[in-house]
């Protein structure tokens, strides 16, 4: 009997250690309620700059079109998609001499925020944090 009640309360420990280990999949990214106009800042060298972006579906594809004055970008077109783990990946290669790639996730349904990586070349030059609000519409330098 004692055998018994011995690896019952193993069996106990084991199902709880377990249990407390399992991470639940993060919550699937709702495609539709992320297109639309994004507006807030990143830092570059200690300043925060404005940045402005709109996430589009075209031809059933996500495609960002960013402002962001600091790099001289006005409605520049960046592929974006959305990886496994829910990030947004936002790159443009050739802006300029330099590659930019934001990765950021969001936070709730009108919030996002993450990393801008910046390099030139093969070489990575600074990376830098940015946040945005979702404000809807339509970006006023894509008309």
């Amino acid at each position: 009997m004692k055998k018994v009640n011995v690896i019952m309360l193993v069996l106990a420990f084991v199902a709880t250690a377990a249990s407390g280990q399992v991470c639940t999949p993060p919550k699937p990214i709702d495609m539709k309620a992320a297109i639309g106009r994004w507006q807030g800042n990143y830092t570059q060298n200690g300043e925060i700059k404005s940045l402005q972006i709109e996430i589009r579906e075209v031809n059933q594809k996500l495609v960002s079109y960013v402002d962001m004055p600091g790099f001289g970008l006005r409605n520049t077109s960046f592929e974006t998609k959305v990886c496994e783990s829910q990030e947004f990946h936002m790159k443009k290669t050739d802006a300029g001499k330099l590659s930019l790639e934001f990765v950021g996730k969001t936070k709730s349904e009108n919030k996002m925020s993450g990393r801008l990586s910046i390099k030139k070349g093969d070489q990575d030059m600074v990376e830098e944090i940015f946040t945005l609000t979702k404000v809807g519409g339509e970006m006023t330098s894509a008309k």
